[in-house]
């Protein structure tokens, strides 16, 4: 796993300290550009007070193309085309700066040589 949170199905209790998270969890997204609804959750559980963490049954988190089980929650996985989208953004961006660091160095090295 990618993530130490799938966030794909959530149980959350209607209670304050749930209130708390979900409002870290909104907050901790409005800070990523390119993170996923994982990365945030994985934030504000570092940022919330000890909350209760417990696994569903797998017929809740049940994806379309896996598995035998009968689903309660089924998932089609749109999320998939978002998660490769982000991936290749950033390697995008990498290269882009990297490539920038490299044609610099040139450029320095060259002029150092003049």
């Amino acid at each position: 796993m990618s993530h130490p949170y799938l966030t794909g199905t959530l149980f959350l209790r209607n209670i304050p300290a749930v209130h708390a998270f979900v409002q870290a969890w909104i907050n901790a997204q409005g800070g990523m550009l390119l993170g996923v609804d994982q990365d945030s959750f994985t934030t504000a559980m570092g940022r919330s007070q000890a909350l209760r963490v417990g696994e569903l049954p797998s017929s809740y988190v049940k994806i379309f193309d896996r598995g035998d089980e009968t689903p309660v929650v089924e998932h089609f996985q749109a999320s998939r085309c978002r998660v490769k989208l982000q991936r290749t953004l950033k390697k995008v961006r990498n290269i882009c700066v990297w490539s920038g660091v490299l044609v610099l160095l040139v450029l320095l090295l060259s002029q150092a040589r003049a």
